[in-house]
């Protein structure tokens, strides 16, 4: 079976046996160091579980660093420019409500009005609910896609021009417990948007569970949000902490919603950034923050983004502020080729 670079093992990987015979010891390095791209958890005795397109990366990474020598910062670079220019943002949280799926729909709504072409994608597995805040009705959800219903580009629903969704079960158990290789095939398939978009949102569900850290493994940027919120602040840090432990490569942010005021956002931000400084030797920036406003309830239960419906408004221009920051200042909007939106035919079609 051929891969495609980067990959396809080099001619020099013949030089280690082909197969699964790998030593135990370098199996775990590659697997702490690379593990989203790997995408399972504890390899060990199950590596052969591996489909043929992880086993030819496994084998590419092991001439990488054992034969080549090369650093780990060089091979997270080759692999992350093999996206060819996808970006992954991930939306997270410690702690459930705290607004986390409000900040991804505005945000990707935001990025999408700046010529960017966007995939959402509600990884709250099993109660979905970013299609109810984005004011769409699908008729085909991840699920679909999970049981080889449909192919990945048919699975997602079109929004608006440049901003497709890929929309979470709601109120299915099964997918709230997927298992690792679930969850790699998923993000395999949407890897292979890369030429089709720029920007993957990926509103995560709350917490540490499995899914959710194998969804902040694969982002390049980590955007927290919290609140003033005491329980909310300390989830918040034990999130940071635990991206820190888990060496994951992904820029961590923070951004505080339903605050007073400017001062109170970064008060909660410090001690936040206090913390990690002190036990992880890291600051994680703090991206912006939301005031405390009706408004934004009413467009959600009105199912319209606070973007669209009141674009005018300061938390409007804080979350299109936001936005912003977050995309590439050296990145231009590509808004020819690859998808094109087709709300006839409510699928992605060629261009």
């Amino acid at each position: 079976m051929s891969v495609s670079a980067p990959f396809a093992p080099s001619a020099s990987s013949a030089q280690f046996p082909g197969g699964v015979n790998l030593p135990a010891s370098q199996v775990q390095f590659l697997e702490k160091n690379f593990a989203e791209w790997l995408g399972i958890a504890g390899l060990g005795s199950r590596i052969a579980s591996l489909e043929a397109d992880g086993l030819a990366l496994l084998h590419w990474l092991h001439d990488r660093v054992f034969v080549n020598q090369q650093s780990i910062d060089a091979i997270r670079n080759e692999l992350l420019a093999s996206n060819g220019g996808l970006r992954v943002i991930a939306i997270s949280s410690g702690k459930g409500g705290v607004g986390k799926t409000t900040c991804s729909v505005n945000l990707a709504y935001s990025l999408a009005a700046n010529g960017h072409r966007v995939l959402l994608v509600d990884a709250d597995l099993g109660l979905g609910n970013v299609h109810v805040f984005a004011g769409v009705n699908p008729t085909v959800t991840i699920q679909d896609f999970l049981e080889n219903r449909v192919a990945i580009q048919d699975a997602l629903t079109p929004v608006e021009e440049r901003l497709w969704l890929l929309c979470g079960g709601s109120g299915v158990a099964g997918l709230a417990d997927l298992q690792p290789s679930h969850i790699h095939r998923l993000l395999r398939h949407l890897r292979a948007l890369k030429h089709s978009l720029d920007y993957l949102i990926v509103d995560t569900g709350a917490g540490l569970s499995p899914q959710v850290l194998g969804f902040l493994l694969q982002a390049q940027d980590i955007v927290i949000v919290t609140t003033p919120n005491i329980a909310a602040t300390l989830d918040a840090y034990g999130l940071v902490k635990t991206i820190h432990e888990r060496g994951m490569s992904g820029t961590v942010r923070l951004l505080v919603n339903q605050c007073k005021d400017e001062a109170e956002a970064h008060a909660v931000a410090d001690k936040i950034q206090q913390c990690a400084t002190h036990f992880l030797g890291e600051r994680p920036e703090l991206l912006g923050y939301l005031t405390r406003d009706e408004a934004v309830e009413e467009c959600n239960q009105q199912r319209h983004p606070l973007v669209r419906r009141l674009p005018d408004s300061p938390n409007a221009l804080s979350l299109r502020n936001m936005g912003a920051r977050l995309v590439n200042k050296n990145t231009r909007p590509r808004i020819d080729g690859g998808l094109t939106f087709s709300p006839a035919a409510h699928s992605l079609q060629p261009a």
